[in-house]
C-alpha cells in the first residue's frame, strides 16, 4: 500500500506483524514494541459485591466475552460451547458484554435453541470506562475465541486487572500468553477446543495462582520504551 511503501520504518506491535513486514518485501528497519497493559480503570467495587450486581453467586464461575460483536471474534463458537462446558461445570455462567456489529438474533436464537438461556446474560450496549472494571471484576476468566487477529486490546485489559485469558493460537495473540500461568493458548476454529480450554482452566486454578503470574508477567511489558524507539527511529533516518 502507499503508507507502507514511503514509511521510513516500521512499528510493529507483535512478533507476527514483524515477520509479515519482513516477508512483505519493504525493506525499511522494523522496530519492536507492543500494546499497553490498560491498568487505567480503577471501579471502587468488590468482586463479590461486582457479581452480586450481575445476580451471580459467589460460587457461580463466570466467563466473559467482553468487546465489540463481530463474526471473526468467535462468539459464535463460544456458544455453541457452552452446553458441553455446562455438563462438565454446571455452576458456570457467560457474561456478554459489548455492542452488536452483527445481528443479535443470530446469537440469540443460537442461545435458545441450545436451551441455555439461564446461563447467559447479553448486555448489548457500549460500555464507557467508567463502567468497564465492573464486568472483569465479576468474571473468573476472559474469553477471545477469535477466529483472526492480529493483537487485542481486550487481552491488555484483563492483564490490567490481573483476569486471566483463554485465547486461540491466531496472529500474535498468542505471544503474549504463558499458556497455564497466565492464560490458556487453544486451537482456533474449534468448540472442542474451547470445551477443554476452559475445563482446563478450572482445573489449573486450583494450584495455579494466575493473578500473581501475570502481575510478574506484565512488568516486562515494552510500550513504555516507546518514546526510546521514536527517537532512535528518527536519529536512525537521518544518519
Amino acid at each position: 500500500g502507499i503508507g507502507l511503501k514511503n514509511a521510513s520504518a516500521f512499528l510493529a506491535l507483535s512478533d507476527k506483524v514483524a515477520k509479515d513486514l519482513l516477508s512483505s518485501g519493504y525493506k525499511k528497519k522494523i522496530y519492536r514494541s507492543e500494546l499497553p497493559v490498560y491498568d487505567c480503570y480503577k471501579p471502587d467495587m468488590l468482586v463479590k459485591q461486582t457479581k452480586k450486581t450481575f445476580g451471580y453467586t459467589d460460587d457461580d464461575k463466570v466467563l466473559l466475552f467482553f468487546g465489540y460483536i463481530r463474526k471473526y471474534k468467535g462468539l459464535d463458537l463460544l456458544i455453541d460451547a457452552m452446553p458441553d462446558i455446562i455438563k462438565e461445570i454446571p455452576e458456570i455462567k457467560l457474561l456478554i458484554v459489548g455492542e452488536f456489529y452483527d445481528d443479535p438474533d443470530f446469537y440469540t436464537d443460537r442461545i435458545k435453541e441450545l436451551g441455555i438461556f439461564n446461563y447467559v446474560k447479553i448486555i448489548n450496549k457500549y460500555i464507557p470506562n467508567e463502567d468497564v472494571g465492573g464486568y472483569y471484576l465479576a468474571s473468573d476468566l476472559n474469553i477471545l475465541p477469535y477466529r483472526s487477529a492480529t493483537q487485542s486490546g481486550i487481552l491488555n485489559v484483563s492483564y490490567g486487572f490481573l483476569k486471566p485469558v483463554l485465547i486461540t493460537n491466531v496472529g500474535g495473540l498468542s505471544e503474549f500468553v504463558i499458556s497455564g500461568k497466565t492464560g490458556i493458548v487453544i486451537e482456533s476454529n474449534s468448540i472442542k477446543a474451547i470445551v477443554q480450554g476452559v475445563k482446563d482452566f478450572f482445573i489449573k486454578n486450583e494450584k495455579v495462582n494466575f493473578s500473581d503470574n501475570i502481575k510478574e508477567y506484565i512488568k516486562k511489558n515494552k510500550f513504555d520504551k516507546l518514546p526510546e524507539l521514536f527517537r532512535q527511529s528518527i536519529e536512525d533516518s537521518i544518519k
